[in-house]
């Protein structure tokens, strides 16, 4: 049999380079005292407790990956705790286990497969559970306590800041100036949208390029700017605490209340003066609307765009503009306009000249083969919602167990089954409108619809959204304002 060993350290100091020797030379004993074949050796210096995105391991991931690929047959470890501590990848691991998918042999013999050793295996799971919770509450424990004595506990400082041993300081470059300016100019008058355009023409960097992130967009966004004149730490205060994790399994957070906020005033040098960030405030309040908005739509919404960067078109004063152009300026996009009338104009000729010259039979044929489609789509569509029903609904009784088996607490409990429901709620609505939907195809006559259509548009020489698009997949505006139209037929 082909052996994958796996071998893991919490950190990287030299004593533990030590325990990956040892574990690694252990495991090759085993394996040879055994008769198994080594295949490769995976090692990580890693912790053993996170799972899903926070689970770095690519050793880890890769041995369970070749195990699965069947390239090794058992994976050796020197205890169940180097291969993970984790609840939900232990679960994940035994699910493979007991459909015979791979084996687990641990030196210890706590856990061997091969002989139907897999006994101990809900043991573990229980005990890294409880671990990980005693675990949590000492983490959260010590970082509060660290916070309320004005410690920055955060893994990135605000934009215009560095930490230094958790103390905030005032970075030496731009930055500083740039908070400093999107400040002043919001006083003066200008909007969140605005200053992101003007800071996007001048090639200023966006925070994300500071930290140097994998895809950071160097385009400054109205919600960065809008998240910077609200952060209190320009004024010099910590604000630390807003969210909390609730369920050491998942990983889930919660916003908590302001009330719960954890705020220590005057812990580091401030960029903004206490004034100038409550007369933002004061203006942020006064420019909010008194209704909420829905979102405008326009005549061709969804249907045109811009050829050279692939943004929506906006309407703006009767003349429809390349979205990017009007939030980041011209130098990100040079596409000219195009007058709404123009569009309309050239599309109900369009589309009244395919009308009137082209075989009925064939735009019938085309129409009935689209909502066949469109049917069928919904069909499959209406059957994965089923689907995802059932699957939450397992997982609301999951949760159940759980909390008889004392693995999650009354309030983790409560707040997994109230987003559970909330799912379910929205799936139940899903699934009611698309039955609704379905039912009205199903009394659709196509010939005598497709004659009313064809007499109303010829008649009235008018475009509405729904015969637009009966007839038009897409329209591109190229960089000289002028207008490719791409139709279904």
């Amino acid at each position: 049999m082909k052996a994958g060993i796996y071998i893991r350290v919490s950190t990287d100091k030299e004593s533990q380079e030590t325990s990956l020797e040892y574990q690694e030379l252990a495991c090759r004993d085993f394996a040879k005292a055994h008769g198994f074949e080594v295949y490769n050796v995976y090692h990580d210096i890693f912790t053993g407790t996170k799972s899903g995105r926070y689970n770095k391991r690519d050793g880890y991931n890769k041995i369970v990956k070749d195990a699965l690929s069947k390239n090794i047959d058992v994976i050796i470890v020197k205890d169940l705790s180097r291969l993970s501590r984790n609840a939900l990848e232990l679960e994940y691991l035994r699910d493979h286990v007991v459909a015979k998918n791979f084996h687990i042999v641990t030196l210890s013999g706590d856990i061997n497969s091969i002989k139907g050793n897999i006994s101990l295996f809900s043991t573990y799971i229980l005990i890294y559970s409880e671990e990980s919770k005693i675990t949590s509450l000492r983490t959260k424990q010590s970082k509060k306590t660290m916070a309320k004595s004005g410690i920055f506990i955060g893994s990135t400082p605000p934009y215009g800041y560095c930490c230094i041993e958790g103390k905030l300081y005032i970075k030496d470059d731009e930055s500083p100036k740039v908070v400093q300016r999107i400040f002043s100019d919001y006083v003066s008058g200008e909007s969140a949208e605005s200053i992101a355009k003007k800071l996007t023409e001048e090639n200023i960097i966006t925070p994300s390029q500071l930290l140097n992130k994998k895809n950071a967009s160097s385009k400054w966004s109205s919600s960065t700017i809008r998240k910077i004149l609200v952060n209190q730490h320009y004024i010099g205060n910590l604000v630390q605490g807003k969210t909390e994790a609730v369920n050491t399994i998942y990983k889930n957070r919660v916003n908590n209340s302001k009330n719960d906020y954890i705020v220590v005033e005057k812990t580091h040098e401030p960029i903004i003066s206490t004034q100038q960030f409550n007369l933002v405030k004061d203006i942020i309040e006064s420019r909010k609307p008194n209704t909420k908005v829905a979102r405008k739509t326009h005549l061709f919404s969804n249907l045109i765009y811009c050829e050279a960067c692939g943004r929506a078109m906006s309407l703006r004063n009767n003349d429809y503009i390349c979205s990017g152009r009007l939030k980041y300026g011209k130098k990100t996009c040079c596409t000219e306009k195009i007058k709404k009338i123009d569009l309309v104009n050239l599309l109900t000729k369009n589309i009244i000249d395919k009308i009137d010259n082209s075989d009925s039979g064939f735009l019938l044929n085309y129409i009935e083969r689209r909502l066949n489609k469109n049917i069928r789509k919904s069909k499959s569509t209406l059957t994965n919602l089923h689907i995802e029903k059932k699957r939450l609904e397992n997982r609301k009784k999951k949760a159940f167990d759980m909390h008889l088996d004392c693995e999650i607490t009354i309030n983790e409990y409560n707040i997994a089954i109230a987003e559970l429901d909330n799912n379910i709620n929205d799936i139940l609505k899903n699934i009611h409108a698309i039955e609704s939907m379905l039912m009205v195809k199903d009394k659709i006559d196509l010939p005598r619809d497709f004659d009313l259509l064809k007499s109303r548009i010829i008649k009235s020489a008018s475009l509405n959204p729904q015969i637009l698009n009966y007839f038009i997949k897409k329209i591109e505006i190229t960089k000289l304002g002028e207008p490719k139209i791409y139709y279904r037929f």
